[in-house]
């Protein structure tokens, strides 16, 4: 049984709508196939108020174990910092985020929004929105370009406005069965997502690295043509 959290910042909800869309599999077989408990959703949970955020500190405590954390929609953090801007049981989202993301095995990031920042990171961004770990093209983010999970892994990608269904539940269940760990977790989840931004390492990327889609990142030449190495496949 793999513990799952999901949280939402600045977003549309358009992620959770692509989610509830999955077939192979489905939101319901992760729980009825897979045995993943979802902890809580912000559209599917059951608890309000004061239970959510005991729910919260729980996770952040190890109290309740956290193994998959989800962030769908950007990190606010305006005004001036401060993120007061999006608050959630009673502290700004951003705080939330950061800590969680420390308490988790697996962080994922779901759609543009909280993969980059998605349209509400763009100029003149008075949300002042970021992604979990990266600002549009560039690495950091809200969690910083050294950010590990437990599981020693960056921060999972899964990109799209909103992201392909399919794409959110196989990933999950990569993560939640266990299926490999660093470099043999990268190939999986870049095979799933079909796609080289399903999982990048911001400490390599642009770095002499390139990201080989299937084989995930990759040093020195490229096999695209034309690509050059170090130049980030988009």
């Amino acid at each position: 049984m793999a513990n799952l959290l999901w949280l939402q910042g600045g977003a549309c909800s358009g992620n959770t709508m692509s989610f509830l869309n999955a077939e192979e599999p489905s939101a319901c077989d992760l729980v009825t196939d897979f045995g993943i408990n979802v902890l809580w959703h912000p559209s599917l949970g059951l608890e309000l108020g004061d239970n959510v955020k005991t729910l919260l500190q729980d996770c952040v405590s190890g109290k309740i174990p956290l193994d998959i954390f989800v962030f769908e929609g950007t990190v606010v953090n305006a005004p001036n910092g401060s993120g007061n801007w999006n608050r959630f049981c009673g502290r700004p989202m951003k705080d939330w985020v950061k800590e969680l993301s420390d308490a988790a095995q697996f962080v994922v990031a779901i759609g543009d929004c909280a993969t980059w920042g998605g349209i509400p990171a763009m100029a003149p961004n008075p949300s002042e929105s970021v992604g979990l770990q990266f600002l549009k093209r560039d690495a950091g983010g809200s969690l910083g370009t050294g950010f590990k999970s437990k599981a020693g892994l960056p921060v999972i990608n899964i990109p799209g406005c909103p992201a392909h269904p399919d794409w959110v539940t196989q990933i999950l269940v990569a993560a939640a069965s266990g299926r490999g760990g660093g470099h043999r977790f990268h190939q999986s989840v870049s095979r799933v997502a079909g796609r080289g931004l399903a999982f990048r390492d911001p400490a390599r990327c642009g770095s002499g690295w390139w990201c080989g889609s299937v084989y995930g990142c990759r040093q020195g030449r490229s096999s695209q043509p034309g690509q050059a190495p170090g130049q980030r496949l988009r």
